[in-house]
């Protein structure tokens, strides 16, 4: 016997086809679904006006049947499927009724339109960071959610992950997960045809743990939801092998295969740890580490981009004297850090551009000549009366602006308009303009130390001369 997820009956026929028959007081419309442990169909609950769709899943007949400590797997599905029944989460379809007909288990819940998150993969991946985190922190909040009500999973797989349109959000889609208290059936499974199965979905992100028929626990799920994590973000899960032998041994021996960012590659690696214990505690956790991760990695882009800014605004001074000031873009940047838009400063050299020399581009670092010694002395001669600054004048020229270019100090100048004011240089580019224009020296009367030196020089001098005559 095979055992496939697709490939008609899982049991040599056992099973059968319910389509048409009227099972657990429903009307089964048709199969949407198989796989290792059950098969799943449409069915309709009620009749007339109150009729509606549900989802019912049949488990496999040969599972329903087994002795002896397997029996024990098949009724802890039982009580985990009946603990379900007071779970309530929005990203978990509701579980209505549970039990068993004809020898056979059964699960209703209620029908949501979604799609397998494999087939939703196979035409969307990779997923953007964005798009994975907010589906991905939606299935984590489940999962811990799940373990504080006392319930795990343990079948988080390809096929129980689902996505389903959400309309009251615009069509985002939306993580659902669906088989609760089917973890031990799957489990069951795999005990049971270890070597007869085939590599399907169910098999894909199966923890070491369960291959080792170990206790499953949060972590059992952690590990899942890592795997459907690198799925999602390289459409590759973490283990691909042609065999179910090949892919069991890569779960419980193999470093897992993380083609992602490195920024998030510690955190989705600690994930997938062999060892439960050296997982995180909580889904939430592991989220949380990886949306920390993110802004770390933001903050060293932006402090990268200011060095580099920094680095451009540097000016030169050549052998003659003349300085020359790169003018690089002003960065308006937002709370967040982010840039928010670029505002060009124009080159001063000294003096305000006028409207004749900003329309030619006079004042631009693309157009700016260097400002020599003798040029600031010229300009300062022709203007005599022109003030620098409400309380006296600046011996720096790059501190030195026009009388009409500045308004009182409740607003700007008549005529000009507040984008005019972008034109003022940054404090960062008059301090650093400072520090390398060259300064005109004048002449300072000696200090009195310097005639007191004087004094006792001439003192001396005498003294040797009267002594010789």
């Amino acid at each position: 016997m095979t055992v496939t997820a697709d490939g008609g009956d899982a049991t040599d026929g056992a099973n059968g086809d319910l389509t048409g028959t009227t099972f657990a007081g429903c009307e089964v419309d048709e199969v949407v679904g198989r796989d290792l442990i059950s098969t799943i169909y449409r069915a309709t609950d009620g009749e007339g006006t109150g009729a509606r769709t549900v989802t019912l899943r049949v488990v496999a007949a040969d599972l329903c049947t087994v002795k002896g400590a397997q029996r024990r797997l098949y009724e802890r599905f039982h009580r985990h499927a009946a603990q379900a029944l007071t779970f309530d989460h929005p990203n978990a379809p509701a579980i209505e009724e549970v039990g068993e007909q004809h020898g056979r288990g059964y699960l209703i819940t209620t029908a949501v339109e979604s799609t397998p998150f494999g087939a939703y993969l196979d035409r969307a991946a990779p997923l953007d960071m964005p798009v994975a985190m907010a589906l991905f922190e939606q299935i984590a909040d489940l999962l811990d959610a799940g373990q504080r009500a006392g319930l795990t999973h343990g079948a988080v797989s390809p096929s129980t992950l689902r996505i389903a349109a959400d309309r009251a959000a615009d069509d985002e889609p939306t993580a659902q997960l669906t088989g609760h208290g089917v973890g031990a059936l799957l489990e069951l499974r795999i005990r049971r045809d270890r070597k007869r199965l085939d590599v399907v979905d169910e098999l894909r992100y199966v923890a070491p743990e369960q291959l080792r028929q170990r206790p499953t626990t949060g972590r059992t799920d952690q590990y899942a939801m890592a795997c459907a994590l690198v799925h999602a973000l390289t459409g590759a899960p973490p283990f691909e092998r042609d065999t179910v032998g090949g892919l069991f041994g890569a779960h419980l021996f193999v470093a897992p295969r993380v083609d992602i960012a490195p920024v998030w590659r510690p955190a989705v690696l600690k994930a997938l740890s062999k060892e439960p214990r050296e997982r995180y505690a909580t889904c939430s956790q592991l989220i949380a580490d990886l949306r920390r991760a993110e802004r770390s990695a933001a903050n060293r882009r932006r402090a990268a981009a200011r060095r580099q800014r920094t680095a451009r605004e540097r000016p030169t001074q050549a052998d003659d004297g003349t300085v020359t000031t790169a003018t690089p873009p002003r960065i308006d940047v937002d709370e967040d850090g982010e840039q928010d838009r670029v505002i060009t400063v124009p080159e001063y050299n000294g003096r305000a551009p006028s409207d004749e020399s900003a329309a030619a581009g006079v004042g631009s670092s693309a157009h700016a000549e260097p400002v020599t010694r003798d040029q600031d002395r010229a300009d300062r001669e022709r203007d005599p009366d022109d003030d620098n600054s409400s309380t006296g004048r600046h011996d720096d020229p790059a501190m030195s602006y026009p009388a009409e270019a500045r308004g009182p100090s409740s607003g700007p100048a008549t005529g000009r308009t507040d984008e005019d004011l972008d034109d003022v240089p940054l404090l960062s580019e008059v301090l650093s303009r400072r520090s390398t224009v060259p300064q005109r020296t004048a002449w300072r009367p000696p200090g009195a130390w310097l005639i007191l030196v004087i004094l006792i020089v001439v003192a001396a001098a005498a003294a040797v001369w009267m002594m010789g005559t």
